[in-house]
């Protein structure tokens, strides 16, 4: 049988050229490795474009570099402007610069049945554990994103997710018009792309596979946070950008360059947190099993 095509595409404009030369070789080794992949970046980096010029499995979309938050609030358009190419693969999924795939995850686990079509999304860590009033949903009724605190809803990240590629295309240029919608009446939603996301999950009446938080869980989460796994057995983490030495903010507008080794100590560090999980399991896992939120867990590197 022919293995699925697809396309992992992440944004790594800016400093953030830096999470894709660090974190690539874990997601050729560990994502969908049953799979035809192939990673699509947009970037501004000469050096990236240089470093994998010859790569068959790396293709480099340059992207001028947006302030923030252009790159995050315009990736819908990206995608959109990026569809000749994209259509071409049997799924697209889209994953954050600082998302690290620290363990195999197969197309078993993550695609549809055979011959289905549709989305696939991640519920969401810390949102769906609070009151659907305090979600931090748009709640401006004159967004395009805009979900009212009656609504009874599931909170979907806007780190990783993706589709078969009509209806990941479908979604991405349907909301590339909302923002430029939102964009032209002077408003811009809380959470920007994952605002918009949100909304339209609701609207197709999460007609689409959600995947536990698991599958991207922030790398702060707190032992004692609610249990949803053994964390050595977790997919993937969101690395935690705060934690570096450097302001994330600075790194983000690319006042800072972000230097290889630092993302590589937030490896570290996982990996140091994966054992003092495991040496105090019994504790954590008690106070864990009882506690139906998220506690931020904060460090430095």
């Amino acid at each position: 049988m022919q293995k699925p095509k697809v396309a992992l595409v992440s944004i790594n404009t800016g400093a953030y050229d830096t999470y894709f030369k660090v974190l690539f070789p874990y997601f050729y080794t560990n994502f969908l490795p049953d799979c035809e992949l192939t990673f699509v970046v947009f970037t501004d980096s000469s050096e990236l474009e240089e470093l994998y010029r010859y790569n068959p499995i790396v293709k480099i979309i340059k992207t001028p570099y947006e302030a923030w938050p252009g790159a995050t609030l315009k990736r819908f358009h990206y995608f959109s402007q990026a569809s000749s190419h994209l259509e071409q693969f049997d799924y697209i999924f889209f994953a954050n610069a600082n998302y690290y795939c620290k363990n195999k995850i197969l197309a078993s686990e993550l695609l549809l049945p055979e011959g289905e079509k549709g989305l696939i999304f991640v519920e969401h860590f810390g949102q769906n554990h609070l009151p659907e009033r305090l979600r931090s949903y748009e709640r401006n009724p004159a967004s395009l994103a805009y979900i009212p605190e009656e609504q009874a809803t599931t909170y979907v990240a806007g780190a990783f997710y993706g589709g078969t590629a009509q209806e990941f295309l479908t979604m991405a240029k349907t909301l590339a018009q909302r923002v430029d919608q939102d964009l032209a009446n002077g408003i811009i939603a809380i959470w920007h792309d994952e605002s918009h996301l949100n909304c339209y999950a609701l609207q197709i009446g999460y007609q689409a596979k959600v995947l536990p938080p698991r599958y991207l869980v922030p790398q702060e989460y707190y032992f004692a946070s609610s249990y949803i796994g053994e964390r050595q057995d977790w997919p993937c983490v969101l690395l935690n950008k705060n934690a570096l030495p450097i302001a994330a903010q600075d790194v983000r507008d690319s006042k800072a360059k972000l230097d290889a080794r630092l993302v590589e100590r937030l490896l570290i560090k996982e990996r140091e947190l994966e054992q003092l999980w495991l040496d105090k399991r019994e504790v954590y896992l008690e106070q864990a099993k009882s506690n139906p939120g998220f506690i931020v867990f904060n460090w430095q590197v």
